[in-house]
């Protein structure tokens, strides 16, 4: 029969990244409410172009 138990190395790894995601929440709790969307939004939003017809 095989062995069901996850291995060692495995878990490891699941416990590594259940930390990681901690601190991923803890550092995004820290942030104002959604600067850094806006920022992103304001550094990646292009004109409208305006070689479309209006009707299209």
């Amino acid at each position: 029969m095989a062995d069901t138990k996850p291995s060692e190395h495995g878990k490891q790894e699941g416990i590594e990244e259940s930390q990681q995601d901690r601190k991923q929440d803890e550092t995004a709790k820290q942030r104002p409410g959604q600067t850094d969307q806006a920022i992103h939004d304001a550094g990646t939003r292009r004109p409208e172009r305006k070689d479309t017809p209006e009707g299209a």
